[in-house]
């Protein structure tokens, strides 16, 4: 579904590039805390991402066919968040960091499936694992917005009222506090 609207020709550029993996079940796809940074789209059958309930027990949540994962390693060239290992009759497109964001700068449902997936996941991930998901779509609904900010621009100063919350998606932000007159990192 996440490549209905890629034409033809980005869509062969886009094969020529990926990769397809007839996975054992069981097999593990990438491991928590690993650096990699590609993209996978589930072919067929369904994968596993290891998590951790409400109750703080380790629980397996599904991924089926049509999904997609790796979002997260991918978007913020961060650590991999969870385990994600191949379930029954496993088979999965992956592609690299560099032919995803060029079909993400290219095709804007791309862009919009993506980034929706990513900030559910990542309050998810980050924020709120127990939030119902109801709860979460509705949070997700109500004024989140992905912003772009140039080098030396403000969020926000010291001091300021408060207008939300800011996950960093993507680059690194430098934090300061004025002390004794002195801004101080």
């Amino acid at each position: 579904p996440l490549l209905a609207d890629v034409n033809r020709l980005q869509l062969r550029e886009f094969m020529l590039e990926a990769e397809l993996h007839v996975m054992d079940e069981g097999q593990v796809v990438f491991e928590r805390n690993d650096y990699t940074n590609s993209f996978y789209m589930i072919v067929s059958g369904r994968v596993l991402i290891d998590v951790v309930d409400k109750d703080g027990r380790p629980t397996k949540v599904p991924l089926e066919q049509g999904q997609f994962f790796g979002e997260l390693g991918l978007i913020s060239g961060r650590r991999r968040s969870s385990t994600v290992s191949a379930g029954p009759g496993c088979v999965l497109i992956e592609a690299p960091r560099r032919t995803l964001l060029k079909l993400i700068a290219s095709v804007d449902s791309v862009r919009r499936g993506i980034d929706e997936v990513f900030l559910k996941r990542s309050v998810r991930t980050y924020l709120a694992p127990m939030l119902p998901e109801d709860q979460l779509d509705e949070l997700l609904t109500d004024g989140v917005q992905v912003k772009k900010f140039a080098g030396g621009e403000f969020l926000f100063k010291e001091g300021d009222q408060p207008d939300g919350l800011y996950l960093l998606r993507r680059g690194s932000v430098m934090v300061t506090r004025t002390l004794g007159g002195r801004e101080v990192v």
